[in-house]
Formats: C-alpha cells, sequence, structure tokens
C-alpha cells in the first residue's frame, strides 16, 4: 500500500470507519410495526392482482418472478423485441416490502413517496390512488428524533475544485446564499434569477450531470424528453460557457489511459483496463466510471471522513450520546436524544463543512450541509442554523 500511496488512506480513513460501522450495524432501527403489516399487505394483493393480469395478457399462468419463465413468455411467445425493434426493453422483476422480521437492506429504500392504484380486496372507492412513503414506517426511539445531514450539491462542488473553473468558483464563492442550481440556470441561459423556474432548475442539473458523466446527447434527450438537436445543443452551450469541465474531463480520462487508473480525492485508486479495450463500447464505458469516480469517489471520501470525525466528537463529549444510524451516498442519518438536536446539529454542521479546509483537501470551494430532523425518517423537516424546524417538510 505503501508503494501504491494507498498506506495514509487506509489508516486515516479505512483503519478509523470499521468501529463505526461496527457500532452502527449492531443497532437496530425502530419500525412502525402496524404501519409496515399494513403497507406489505397492500403492496401484496397489487402484486397479487398484477400477476393476474400479466397471466391474462399472456393467456397462461407462470412463475413471474422465475426469469426464464418470463423470459420465454415476453420475447417467446409475445415477441415484445420485434414489436418496439427501436426501443430497449427495461429489465423486469417484483419486488414486496420484507416482513418486520426479516433485515431491511436501508439503501434500497426509495426516498420518494410510491403511488399504486388501490386493490379490490381494500376498502375505499375503486381506481383510488394510494401513497405510500417507505421511509415514514422508521421511526425514531422514544425521547430521540431523526437528524439527517448531506453536503448539498457535493458533487457540483467536487467537480467545481477538480476542473478550476472560474465560472464555477465564482458561482460558490459569491452566491452561497441562494439555490445554487438555480443561480446556475440563471448564469448559463443569462436570464434574471427571479425567472428561473423548477422544471429549468432540475434541466439544469440533469445537463450538468450529463456532461460529465459522458450520458451522451441521445441519453439526455431522453432524460429531458427533448429531441437530439436540442439535447446537443444544451450540452455544447454548456461546455462553452464552463470550458473547464471539458478539460477535466479530457485529462481525466487521459490520465487513465496512461496509468490504467483513476484516483479519488485522497489517493483512492479505481484499475479500468477496458479503457484500452479495442471495443468502442467497452472503452467508452471504462471513460465514463473513470470520470464518475473522480467525482463520486471523491465525495465517498469526504463522507467517510465526516463520519468519523462526527463520531469522534460525540465520543470526546461528555453529554452527547447520538448514534449514527445509516449512511446513504451524501447522507448520514443520525438518532439524537430531543434535548440534544440544537448542540448536536451546530457540532455536525461545523465539523462537516469544516472538511473544506482539512490539510489533505485544501478544496477551492466551501462546503454546505444541509440538516434536517423528524419522529419519522420520511418526515422530516429542514433545521436552519441556529434554529429549530422549520415549518415544511423536506424530502430527504
Amino acid at each position: 500500500m505503501k508503494v501504491y500511496g494507498l498506506w495514509q488512506l487506509f489508516c486515516t480513513l479505512e483503519l478509523p470507519l470499521i468501529p463505526i460501522l461496527a457500532v452502527m450495524e449492531s443497532h437496530s432501527i425502530r419500525v412502525n410495526r402496524g404501519e409496515m403489516e399494513r403497507t406489505s399487505a397492500l403492496l401484496g394483493s397489487r402484486l397479487k392482482e398484477l400477476e393476474q393480469e400479466a397471466h391474462f395478457v399472456a393467456g397462461e399462468r407462470f412463475h413471474i418472478t422465475s426469469n426464464n419463465q418470463l423470459r420465454e413468455i415476453l420475447f417467446g411467445k409475445l415477441k415484445l423485441h420485434l414489436r418496439s425493434p427501436r426501443e430497449t426493453l427495461p429489465r423486469t422483476g417484483l419486488q414486496k416490502l420484507p416482513s418486520t422480521s426479516e433485515a431491511v437492506n436501508i439503501q434500497g429504500i426509495s426516498r420518494h413517496p410510491i403511488q399504486i392504484t388501490k386493490p379490490q380486496d381494500f376498502k375505499g372507492l375503486e381506481g383510488t390512488v394510494l401513497t405510500i412513503s417507505p421511509r415514514s414506517m422508521f421511526v425514531a426511539s422514544d425521547g430521540h428524533t431523526f437528524l439527517a445531514a448531506d453536503f448539498s450539491q457535493i458533487e457540483l462542488r467536487i467537480l467545481t475544485h477538480l476542473s478550476g473553473d472560474p465560472e464555477l468558483l465564482k458561482l460558490f464563492r459569491e452566491s452561497e446564499r441562494d439555490d445554487v442550481f438555480s443561480t446556475l440556470t440563471s448564469q448559463w441561459k443569462d436570464i434574471p434569477p427571479e425567472r428561473v423556474t423548477h422544471a429549468d432548475r432540475e434541466q439544469t442539473k440533469k445537463v450538468v450531470y450529463s456532461a460529465v458523466y459522458g450520458a451522451g446527447k441521445e441519453r439526455l434527450a431522453a432524460c429531458l424528453g427533448v429531441t437530439v438537436q436540442e439535447a446537443a445543443l444544451f450540452l455544447e452551450t454548456f461546455l462553452q460557457k464552463y470550458k473547464k469541465i471539458k478539460d477535466f474531463v479530457q485529462t481525466t480520462i487521459a490520465q487513465c489511459r496512461q496509468t490504467g487508473y483513476v484516483a479519488s480525492i485522497m489517493g483512492r485508486r479505481r484499475l479500468l483496463p477496458r479503457v484500452h479495450a479495442q471495443d468502442q463500447q467497452l472503452r467508452a464505458q471504462a471513460e465514463r466510471q473513470a470520470v464518475n469516480f473522480a467525482v463520486q469517489g471523491s465525495a465517498a471520501d469526504l463522507c467517510k471522513m465526516a463520519m468519523i470525525r462526527v463520531f469522534t466528537a460525540v465520543a470526546a463529549s461528555p453529554t452527547l450520546t447520538a448514534r449514527l444510524v445509516a449512511q446513504l451516498h451524501d447522507e448520514l442519518l443520525f438518532e439524537v436524544e430531543e434535548p440534544q438536536v440544537p448542540e448536536f446539529a451546530a457540532l455536525v454542521r461545523g465539523t462537516m463543512e469544516a472538511l473544506q479546509d482539512v490539510p489533505a483537501l485544501q478544496l477551492q470551494v466551501p462546503l454546505k450541509v444541509s440538516l434536517s430532523a423528524g419522529q419519522s425518517w420520511g418526515h422530516l423537516v429542514p433545521l436552519q442554523e441556529g434554529t429549530g424546524p422549520s415549518a415544511q417538510p423536506t424530502s430527504c
């Protein structure tokens, strides 16, 4: 590890993380058992209806969870691949919520509500659309509350640091009080900030990440619901405005070709031998993975460092008892005693935002942390700096 420059990473991030993960995994998360059983029954009934509909369309009964049988029905009997030759058919599969006795994969629980048509065997009006929020079934212990902390726009901030794009650097240094993607939209499209709509903002986010991760004009067009020509124009104008992003992408790919790997901000390596593949598709995939890892791998480094520093601070505190419940991408979820929320929230925000000044990082952009709290994981409300929860819920 010393030869490959990985010893410091191992000692400063990986080893200290072991006891943190052990403590986190040794604690369970409380669930609203009644709500989980009701939701499981509801989804089970709806899945049964859908299975019956599938049998009707296929003209025969089959095991819908069997890949072989499903493949034979879709392509052997119904020949869907011949009906829509230009479209990529999605992968198929069915899932249902586990029972209260089964382990739950926290990473796979959707943050977005799920809408389903009410099953016929449930009371109420037929055709009613029901909304299920999977995260709402996870609740804090008595006398505690959940507190979620996540780095705001972390990938865009890391991209700005790595690329050194002057326009993006200016954006983060001067417009921190405003919504960054709205300001970016105003800057890119040259329209007043007050005229930026939510749709404009979401479009900008998709263009940004398409440009970085090499999604291509066809995929961006499908994502935005526009023509390929319009998507190509979006990408072209964006990369003309922020020229250093394109330079960063090209430099990252070139270095990967030269060394055979790509490194994160803390020196973590990902080997990508297919960057030299003769097959163009395999080579292009490796190139996208290289840029992706440079940004997302660096975000993961920051998140691990935040976990270690917050854990250490709590361990050293004579009063704080907060514990880390889960880590989901750039979000950390804690369970905190209710009277300790203000003190712990200040500690978390200060600790995580201070990472920008760590000597090993020396980020060119400030880090910003969003906090939210609530009794249920699915109903968290934002915490403003130095204040309690605001009135509106967040979708963390």
